[in-house]
């Protein structure tokens, strides 16, 4: 009898062992939600390069424009981001350097483009003369790196060309 006790005691240890081998419980990984933000920075529609763009949020990452100037920041988490611009041409003017976005779902592109346009601010003048008089109605025509600019000259043989770029 007093094996059998044991043989019991035994028996009565080793089932909650047995039990513990019954693990059905699943790991469920968390699902990181990623997207991509992407835009164009452009003067007067054509796209701009070697400025620097800036992702700031969860994340942070910093692309330079490409000749059209394009950029793209992918694998982006969700969440809100600013979305900022330097680096910028002297002669060039954006009504806004920075926006705000975010990444809501998996897989989700949002664009944030940027355009500026140029600053306009040099002008040429001077006057026509033919033996010291000032000659009325010659037409008079700069060229450089946009379409020509035209003015005709008035009675005194003024004429002004306004609203140029700066440069050469």
């Amino acid at each position: 009898m007093k094996h059998l006790r044991y043989l019991l005691m035994a028996a009565l240890v080793a089932m909650p062992l047995t039990a513990c081998d019954e693990d059905d419980e699943t790991i469920v990984e968390p699902v990181v939600i990623t997207g991509t933000v992407s835009g164009t920075v452009s003067v007067e529609g054509a796209g701009l390069a070697g400025v620097t763009v800036t992702l700031v949020g969860a994340s942070s990452q910093t692309f330079v424009t490409a000749a059209g100037g394009s950029y793209t920041f992918t694998g982006v988490e969700a969440g809100s981001y600013g979305v900022t611009i330097s680096g910028i041409p002297a002669d060039v003017s954006f009504s806004t350097t920075s926006a705000t976005t975010s990444i809501t779902t998996q897989g989700q592109t949002v664009t944030v483009d940027f355009g500026g346009l140029y600053i306009r601010t040099a002008s040429i003048g001077g006057q026509v003369l033919g033996e010291g008089v000032g000659i009325n109605g010659v037409s008079v025509t700069a060229t450089g790196p946009e379409s020509p600019v035209n003015a005709v000259t008035d009675q005194g043989g003024n004429y002004a060309l306004t609203g140029l770029r700066a440069g050469d």
